[in-house]
């Protein structure tokens, strides 16, 4: 959901203070928000840590190695990054414009899916020290979790039979509310289309004469 191609790059690291604060900052910066620089190829991401209390060294020419996760941590980590950052912000590479307050919700996010990532992989369970902050970190845990769990539940035709007539179009509606979180399609197989957008629970099935 992240980074999960093969090989190795030579990256350079670059982060900037959030202000936010949690019980396990030891310094008044807060938490840090962090991209990477391909010193190759100048490709920018947003990333975040997956070793806590291990520095990265801005301005340090690393050599990254990219690989699939095959622990179950590390693979749900992947999808609260998913889920928290990814899918909302695509490729958005941070910087300082993080910092203005026209973009504080997208900062929010940003340390939410930072900690979020920390307790998935039991490396820190610290608490943010602004209560308000704290409870939207909870409704934002509660969102992700039932994003991730949506995962596993199928649309509610999937697994049924379905009959249409030569020349007709059937539209299927999902009652499990999961389809509405599939990307668009609209792909023809064996003379049979099948059409679905995004945000939408439907399924349209055309069948030729």
């Amino acid at each position: 959901f992240a980074v999960s191609s093969s090989g190795t790059g030579k990256w350079v690291a670059g982060q900037w203070e959030s202000n936010v604060y949690t019980t396990d900052n030891n310094s008044g910066v807060g938490m840090l928000l962090r991209r990477l620089v391909n010193n190759t190829t100048k490709e920018k991401i947003t990333v975040f840590c997956a070793e806590h209390g291990v520095d990265c060294t801005t301005g340090a020419i690393h050599t990254a190695t990219h690989l699939v996760p095959t622990d179950e941590k590390t693979k749900r980590a992947c999808k609260v990054a998913y889920f928290g950052w990814y899918s909302k912000y695509g490729d958005y590479v941070i910087d300082g414009g993080i910092m203005a307050e026209s973009m504080k919700s997208r900062k929010m996010d940003y340390v939410y899916t930072q900690q979020y990532i920390w307790e998935t992989l039991e490396q820190n369970h610290a608490t943010f020290k602004d209560s308000s902050i704290q409870s939207g970190y909870i409704n934002f845990k509660n969102d992700i979790n039932n994003k991730i769990n949506s995962m596993q539940t199928r649309p509610s035709f999937d697994g049924t039979t379905i009959t249409i007539d030569a020349g007709d179009t059937k539209t299927l509606t999902d009652t499990n509310g999961v389809l509405a979180d599939y990307c668009s399609i609209d792909n023809t197989k064996d003379n049979v289309r099948f059409q679905h957008t995004k945000g939408e629970n439907t399924l349209t099935i055309t069948v030729p004469d």
